[in-house]
């Protein structure tokens, strides 16, 4: 029987981690405001979810990772012949539930 080698570390874990914080206790007019402030750069991220703020920034890892999935995507529907329309960054907004992503 042959025994299977572990996964090396790189493949575990990125070298180049998300950078991310989460700030608690913000009421939603705050994260709004924030949202408003920030307004539409690409790069840092935010999600609410009942007054818990995450702040993200993703890594080049993750941005690769993301790029390489979204090809793979629009290949698929190229080759079968299906709609499919990308988009940026959007923030959707559930006020009503305290949360966004």
């Amino acid at each position: 029987m042959t025994a299977l080698s572990q996964p090396s570390e790189a493949r575990i874990a990125p070298q180049d981690p998300d950078q991310r914080v989460v700030l608690y206790n913000i009421d939603w007019w705050k994260f709004e405001s924030m949202l408003a402030i920030r307004g539409d750069s690409p790069g840092v991220r935010l999600a609410y979810l009942e007054g818990a703020l995450e702040i993200m920034s993703p890594s080049r890892s993750h941005e690769g990772l993301k790029k390489q999935l979204a090809r793979l995507i629009e290949a698929y529907a190229e080759e079968s012949g299906l709609f499919l329309n990308g988009y940026g960054s959007e923030t959707y907004r559930r006020p009503q539930l305290a949360r966004a992503i």
